[in-house]
């Protein structure tokens, strides 16, 4: 072994036994060692030791130097790298994380969140450095089986009264559909915005939203009355509330920044709210919330005029509104305490299960102790009714979380996978199935201008029905079957309604993630 070998050995400390080599001065040192008996076989022992470690340590620099030649083709125009992990013996091996959901931009997390395309992804205990944490679908199968009765309720065009929205007090089916989405998004913007709130990409999609909504709006009283009117024009609707309860939510985001925050905001906002409706009931004629004497009668004509709000004032209040925005925002931060819960905790599945009951519990509790002070309605989104259709959805969402996503269950099996991914497709494009139901629907009722419903579009499609089925369930099955059949197929190619827009560059995606389908 020569003098830089020897200079090599001794810096690596005589402690490594794969580089350790013996120099002339250890053999005299062992020579010395023991008795004139013992002193030969002790020489012979630590020679072939020395000669075992120049053995060792001249392997590793052959396989060393094979893997440098390969790396070296490797680097060539057209070559191919085989085997050449397998040679890197001597360096630890480094893998480079997937660009998915789980690793892409805060920009594109927060875009897929308000469109439905959710960044939902494991808790924060398995967002580890170089892993790509696997995609939450408990999320995505609850919205695609609210969706499922969107579509079929939208169809329902004879639907009996009992079906419809309540007039004023009480609670109609039709009345939990758009609380359930709106509990469902502020679950899904939980998972958006649990890092941060990217205020370019935030305020954009609260931008397309609003004008998407007065697109809608133009596009259905056009219908209605065969041209537009700018002095009844209606500044509120559906789309332009929800893009409202984004900015909320996303405000409430800077914020409140700890899961277990989330629902102690959601009951004082709850408790606020509630009282704030007794205020104003004490002073109405009869005491209580009415048509003719309610906050909404006031803030909301005093800000857009009476001609611009619901109904153009005539019902007395806006289910819209401002005054309804602050109980919509109560069932936006429910579902929000629910995402936070599953994606911030590191809660176990007992304890998680535990936390999540008890924090539904006390949500129904308020929901029960508000009612005497303000009943439940969806005309202005009382507490007592929005938290109830919160709890509710948080209920379904938990044991959805449990029995898909659970760490640790058992795969899923091929029924199950087969089951769930039209409901998944439905729910990664809920924007574009619960909104784009409204607009068809809205369409083909009203065309053409001033026909009835039978004789409109819905009601001829309707009159196809085979015999022996019922033309308004006819009505049903086919938009349901239609609207689940685009999501699925969407969903394959991996097109995705977002409103905020903006490709990510293609070498930082991986083949099975979204791409937009339009930027509107």
């Amino acid at each position: 072994m020569g003098a830089t070998e020897q200079g090599s050995s001794r810096r690596r400390g005589a402690d490594d036994p794969i580089t350790t080599s013996f120099t002339g001065d250890d053999l005299d040192d062992v020579s010395l060692r023991g008795d004139s008996h013992s002193r030969e076989p002790v020489i012979d022992a630590a020679r072939q030791a020395a000669t075992g470690q120049r053995a060792a340590a001249h392997a590793i620099e052959s396989r060393a130097a094979e893997a440098g030649a390969l790396e070296s083709r490797a680097s060539e125009p057209g070559a191919r790298e085989p085997g050449a992990r397998e040679l890197r013996v001597s360096e630890p091996r480094v893998s480079e994380p997937r660009v998915s959901e789980a690793t892409a931009p805060d920009s594109e997390v927060v875009d897929s969140a308000a469109s439905g395309d959710t960044a939902a992804y494991a808790p924060d205990s398995a967002d580890a450095p170089g892993s790509a944490a696997p995609r939450i679908i408990s999320l995505d199968v609850a919205r695609g089986l609210m969706l499922v009765v969107s579509v079929a309720v939208n169809a329902w065009i004879t639907a009996p009264a009992w079906f419809e929205h309540a007039p004023w007090q009480g609670v109609h089916p039709v009345d939990l559909v758009f609380p359930t989405f709106v509990a469902l998004s502020g679950a899904g913007l939980a998972f958006a915005y649990s890092r941060r709130v990217p205020l370019r990409p935030m305020v954009h999609r609260v931008v397309v939203l609003t004008l998407a909504g007065f697109a809608y709006t133009a596009h259905a009283q056009y219908l209605a009355t065969g041209g537009l009117d700018l002095g009844t024009f209606r500044v509120l609707g559906v789309l332009q509330f929800y893009a409202a309860l984004v900015l909320l939510v996303a405000l409430a985001h800077l914020l409140v920044r700890r899961w277990w925050a989330w629902p102690v905001f959601t009951i004082v906002l709850a408790v606020a709210y509630a009282y704030a409706l007794s205020w104003f009931a004490a002073g109405c004629p009869t005491g209580a919330l009415t048509p003719q004497c309610n906050p909404s009668g006031v803030v909301d004509p005093a800000v857009f005029g009476a001609e611009h709000i619901y109904r153009q004032g005539r019902f007395g209040h806006d289910p819209e509104g401002l005054v309804a925005l602050v109980g919509a925002l109560v069932v936006a931060s429910a579902g929000a305490s629910i995402g936070h819960l599953v994606k911030s905790s590191r809660l176990p599945t007992a304890r998680l299960l535990a936390v999540g009951a008890l924090t539904l519990a006390a949500f129904a509790g308020v929901a029960a102790a508000t009612a005497p002070l303000a009943p439940p309605m969806k005309r202005l989104w009382t507490p007592a009714f929005g938290l109830g259709v919160a709890t509710a959805c948080g209920a379904v969402l938990l044991l959805l979380y449990l029995v898909l996503d659970r760490p640790g269950r058992q795969p899923r099996g091929q029924v199950a996978s087969v089951v769930t991914y039209p409901l998944i497709g439905l729910g990664r494009n809920s924007l574009l199935v619960y909104f784009g139901s409204h607009v068809l629907m809205t369409t083909l009722v009203l065309l053409p201008h001033g026909a009835k419903r039978p004789d409109s579009l819905a009601g001829r499609l309707a009159a196809t029905a085979p015999g022996g089925i019922d033309e308004a369930l006819w009505l049903v099955l086919l938009a349901v079957a239609a609207w689940t059949a685009l999501a699925a197929l969407l969903h394959h190619h991996g097109l995705y309604l977002r409103p905020s827009g903006g490709r990510r560059p293609r070498a930082a995606r991986s083949d099975s993630e979204s791409q937009p389908l339009t930027s509107l």
